[in-house]
């Protein structure tokens, strides 16, 4: 059995508006890594890029507001106003995420980032995340953080630009960037997977996808868990899906391939 692990590349796209408020888009792009490699060798391949949300920043009270795929409401993503002992709050956290647990700041630190030093807040949870002030967090910058579920999946920080130039960890190397924003393929909804994540049914609205043609379901090993042709609505039972991370593939008629990833808990 193979172990593959990805290489995600958060990349900002266009900008669009929501609601009447303008919001920047990004995009995330992958290479699926077999375990001992990394870089892109036989064996290995690209996810396309994918529409990853949309985000803008209320610099004035160092928050950034999220809009999640498929969705039309802003959520807070991050609050870089924090103080030890602090409940950490927004999409990314378990407090807002319908569990009664809530992460706290439990020490305060700085880092340099770049050529000056920022905040720095260490989170009390399983994950030992860090908050960067100004980047995000050292778990995913878009990952959400869900308490006592530490051995679902590794995910972590490598690397972080801006304007073309590396900030984080250090300036001395540079960001991979897996594929330029002009050969992603065009942002798209065709598929929207809900609840994410799930302990129950895992539901597949296709209905913005007419011409999809059939859908793989794959762990994270690689392993094909089942392969359905499809009309136009679907729904998973993951009742006897074991914990951890899947990936949804969509064939559309006219070859393309869409993904979706999505956590049964």
């Amino acid at each position: 059995m193979k172990t593959l692990y990805y290489h995600l590349t958060i990349q900002i796209g266009n900008d669009t508006s929501i609601n009447s408020t303008t919001y920047h888009t990004f995009q995330i792009p992958a290479i699926v890594v077999n375990a001992g490699t990394s870089c892109l060798v036989p064996g290995n391949y690209v996810l396309p890029g994918k529409y990853g949300g949309a985000f803008r920043n209320d610099h004035p009270n160092k928050k950034v507001y999220y809009v999640p795929e498929g969705d039309s409401v802003e959520q807070l993503m991050y609050d870089f106003n924090l103080n030890v002992g602090d409940s950490l709050k927004g999409y990314l956290f378990a407090c807002d995420s319908g569990f009664s647990y809530c992460d706290t700041v439990i020490s305060m630190d700085s880092v340099l980032v770049g050529n000056s030093y920022r905040k720095k807040w260490f989170v009390d949870q399983p994950y030992f995340v860090d908050l960067i002030e100004g980047i995000g967090s050292t778990y995913g910058l878009i990952e959400q953080v869900y308490p006592g579920f530490a051995d679902l999946y590794d995910i972590s920080l490598k690397c972080f630009r801006q304007n073309n130039q590396t900030l984080y960890p250090d300036t001395l190397n540079t960001c991979v960037v897996l594929t330029s924003l002009e050969n992603i393929s065009t942002v798209n909804e065709d598929i929207i997977i809900y609840p994410n994540p799930s302990s129950g049914n895992i539901n597949i609205d296709i209905s913005k996808a007419p011409s999809l043609v059939s859908w793989q379901l794959w762990n994270l090993n690689g392993q094909l868990i089942l392969q359905e042709k499809t009309t136009t609505e679907s729904k998973i039972e993951t009742g006897p899906l074991q914990s951890g991370v899947y990936l949804l593939q969509a064939t559309l008629k006219d070859g393309r391939k869409l993904y979706r990833k999505f956590v049964v808990l």
